[in-house]
């Protein structure tokens, strides 16, 4: 009887149907995104270290790219890279001369200081994963799976 009442709704089966198609889709979509090269936590394109680019400004979700999830390294995604970078090279060049000359030395002195934070923050990111997998391995050394012999 509760089936009945159900199926007067017809409406529930294709909601229901759509639903689960978008249920598959997002989870497929997130399994394939999990490729990570940026430490970046704006979701930004991370352009630190690149000779001639603009450090990472925090722009790429300004421009619809981004939010949360980096770009792996395949031949597309680096040419959408590019065409963001220099987007955003292009607008913050738009900008810069807009300023004033005061404001022009602010901005770069900004700029200077944040590349500079950017690659302390970089270093201390690579020392962090150094001391973490070194914590691991020492871990390690201690957990013997159930079921077999400990040598200690």
């Amino acid at each position: 009887m509760k089936v009945q009442r159900v199926l007067r709704h017809k409406w529930v089966v294709p909601v229901a149907a759509l639903v689960l198609v978008f249920a598959i889709g997002a989870g497929a979509w997130a399994a394939t995104s999990t490729g990570v090269t940026s430490t970046s936590d704006t979701g930004a394109l991370n352009t630190a270290g690149k000779e001639g680019s603009l450090p990472d400004c925090g722009l790429g979700n300004l421009f619809g790219f981004g939010h949360g999830r980096a770009f792996r390294g395949n031949n597309e995604e680096g040419q959408l890279r590019e065409k963001v970078q220099s987007r955003i090279e292009s607008v913050l060049k738009l900008v810069r001369e807009k300023m004033s000359a005061e404001d022009q030395a602010t901005f770069d002195s900004l700029m200077a200081q944040r590349q500079a934070q950017q690659e302390a923050l970089k270093k201390a990111m690579e020392d962090l994963r150094n001391t973490n997998q070194q914590l691991r391995a020492l871990i390690d050394k201690y957990l013997v799976p159930e079921g077999s012999s400990s040598s200690n």
